[in-house]
């Protein structure tokens, strides 16, 4: 009997560890799975938190990698493989991206896809009382964005670094600093170089867009067309202002910055490959290396036909050949030589639109009239990185 009651407890035992291990089995599954989901969870979280403000991560395939932050106002610095709609300050409380086509059908017609939609809700929130609309930063940072992508100087490597106050104080280097070796005791003998300033002061940049009635309510690409019709638009008058420039109001651009130095010496004659090499030198002896040079459509013409006595089109000399190429109706007959990089764009980050049925000629004829600007300004942070070939003959 004690012998049945043992044979008993044992396979009792054995059936009580057997199901102890598959309980610790499953439980070790459910774990892993739990860290997976947890894994996974967190993953979507973080692509969430990275896009309040609107746009993908940054470090995403179609940002690139994220944009180095400046510290004193903590908004991204942008060079042209960053985007800025990628790189938004974080609002706290927004948690949903903005869509600006929706934002611009319901600017344009008034029709919104919900009374409460959060186009809708941005736009009364962000928008002054004496009427117009303020883009909400993820739609003003896409304007922005295409706008720097049809930019010839962003192209180049100008950088940007948008801004929310109507001033930004810039350091300007007006030359090189001069380092000497000094003996034991004996002072120290150096040029002085003045580290100067330039107060970055937004200048206003407007355009104007007529539609018909029927185009608006019935396209459904109006959205984007507006925005790339004024994004291009903009971009060759930023373009225009970086190199070439105001005497007397808009941005400063090189070519009226008595600091960066020009050279007439392709005179009256074609621009060739001689006026570059010698600009890229005289750029190398101020201790900076050019990047890019920058023409008009004519210059690019007279440079591709260039020949030699045997009639044989010529190639560019290895200092002109591993510059970057860019044109633009900009510039005239200049070009433009340097180190791209120590051009500064300064966008404010609120883009305004005003639209109206009665402005001008639109009552009569059924069109909406459409306003946008926005405000910018560009400096050269480091003159001496630049020489413009003046005046050459197209």
């Amino acid at each position: 009997m004690e012998t049945d009651v043992s044979a008993d407890i044992g396979a009792m035992s054995k059936e009580l560890k057997d199901f102890s291990t598959d309980v610790k089995r499953s439980v070790e599954k459910l774990g892993a799975t739990s860290r997976e989901l947890s894994a996974r969870l967190l993953t979507v979280e973080q692509s969430l938190v990275s896009r309040v403000g609107g746009g993908p991560a940054p470090g995403s395939a179609e940002f690139g990698p994220p944009a180095p932050l400046d510290p004193a106002t903590g908004m991204p610095i942008l060079s042209k493989e960053h985007k800025f709609a990628g790189n938004l300050p974080r609002v706290e409380g927004e948690q949903q991206q903005l869509d600006s086509d929706v934002m611009w059908r319901g600017i344009l017609t008034n029709r919104w896809p919900s009374r409460d939609c959060p186009e809708k809700k941005a736009l009364a929130e962000s928008s002054p009382s004496g009427g117009g609309y303020t883009l909400p930063l993820p739609v003003a940072a896409m304007f922005i964005d295409l706008a720097r992508a049809a930019s010839v100087c962003i192209a180049a490597g100008a950088q940007t670094l948008p801004v929310e106050s109507s001033i930004l104080r810039i350091p300007v280097l007006a030359g090189d600093v001069a380092c000497t070796w000094k003996q034991e005791n004996a002072d120290v003998n150096v040029s002085d170089v003045l580290l100067d300033k330039r107060d970055a002061v937004p200048h206003t940049l407007i355009g104007l867009l007529y539609m018909s009635l029927e185009l608006a309510e019935d396209s459904p690409l109006i959205g984007q067309i507006v925005n790339e019709s004024f994004a291009r638009s903009m971009a060759v008058q930023l373009d225009a202002a970086a190199l070439v420039g105001n005497a007397t109001y808009g941005p400063q651009g090189l070519k009226y910055n008595s600091l960066v130095h020009q050279t007439s010496g392709a005179g009256v004659g074609s621009l060739d490959y001689d006026d570059l090499s010698r600009a890229i030198q005289l750029v190398r002896y101020r201790n900076f290396e050019p990047n890019a040079y920058i023409v008009d459509p004519g210059g690019v013409g007279a440079l591709a036909r260039l020949k030699a006595t045997t009639n044989e089109y010529l190639t560019p000399p290895s200092d002109v050949a591993a510059l970057q190429q860019f044109f633009t109706t900009s510039v005239g007959n200049d070009a433009y030589v340097g180190d791209f990089s120590q051009l500064w764009f300064f966008p404010r980050t609120g883009i305004s639109i005003e639209v109206s049925r009665e402005a001008g000629t639109a009552f009569t004829k059924g069109q909406i009239a459409v306003r946008a600007y926005l405000r910018a300004d560009v400096t050269a942070v480091s003159p001496a990185a630049f020489e413009i070939v003046a005046g050459y003959s197209s």
